[in-house]
């Protein structure tokens, strides 16, 4: 009987197939993940139409008058008094599709904008979820560790609305933004680490609201876009790329790089003077 030889792989040429193999997946993985935020960045996109088409909605119904920033989506003066209003955006007590009596005004107008979309998931970007909210919430002042990360809000109003910015009158109507609308930013999505503002303390933006309160030349000491989109380090933390509603409806991605950019686009009049 004749012996059959079976030759086997050299280890030189095992060798030469994993480094092939290293060598391709180090070209493939960074590709599939620019992939991967670039379709969280679309859906994030989408939801800031959504959230920019609902506001419209709501100001046409209310003769121009705009919402509360301070409770346009989850009532806080409705919440137990145990409930944390600094958590209210990821408290499963103040989920609102759990919860629907703590809804402020403009709750309706987004439920009626939901068909297309997966619940909660309408109002949270992917990649604040995934990434944002887990590593940053839990070293936020104020944050409660008892209370879970259950992420169901990540966008924000404008804070300058409603709120009395002396010497210029309140920003009680969209009529009453003082240059293009196009250029003034009404919703945005959230900044959840800590920056300094013009006290010195740490500021971030909270679930409801963006509420960069300085004034110059102090902006350079405040910026509440949350600019995290396409970065690759938390070095840049501070510079990558964020979704803008603006006040004429339309939706733009900016890289708000300057403190003074963050406060001009959120500013609702011309040339401030202080």
């Amino acid at each position: 009987m004749k012996k059959t030889f079976t030759q086997a792989f050299t280890l030189i040429e095992i060798l030469v197939v994993i480094s092939i193999i290293t060598l391709l997946l180090s070209i493939l993985l960074p590709a599939l993940g620019r992939a991967r935020e670039q379709a969280r960045f679309a859906v994030c996109r989408s939801n800031m139409h959504q959230y920019s088409a609902a506001g419209y909605e709501y100001i046409m119904d209310n003769s121009d008058n705009l919402p509360d920033f301070r409770n346009y989506l989850v009532d806080g003066t409705k919440c137990p008094q145990d409930v944390n209003n600094q958590c209210l955006w990821h408290n499963t007590e103040a989920n609102l599709s759990e919860h629907p009596k703590l809804a402020g005004p403009m709750w309706s107008y987004f439920k009626s904008r939901e068909a297309g979309s997966d619940g909660d998931d309408f109002h949270v970007c992917p990649s604040f979820g995934r990434r944002i909210a887990p590593k940053f919430e839990p070293k936020n002042t104020g944050h409660i560790d008892t209370i879970p990360i259950d992420t169901h809000f990540s966008y924000a109003m404008n804070g300058w609305i409603k709120t009395p910015p002396f010497p210029y009158p309140t920003l009680k109507k969209l009529s009453m933004v003082n240059k293009p609308l196009g250029q003034w930013s009404w919703f945005m999505e959230q900044n959840l680490w800590p920056r300094e503002d013009v006290y010195g303390l740490p500021f971030s933006g909270s679930y409801s609201f963006h509420y960069p309160m300085v004034q110059p030349p102090e902006w350079k000491r405040s910026h509440g876009f949350g600019t995290f989109h396409f970065i690759t380090s938390r070095k840049e933390m501070n510079s990558g790329r964020s979704n803008i509603a603006f006040g004429d409806g339309h939706v733009e991605d900016i890289r708000v790089e300057t403190y003074e950019q963050s406060f001009r686009i959120a500013w609702p009049y011309k040339n401030p003077k202080f």
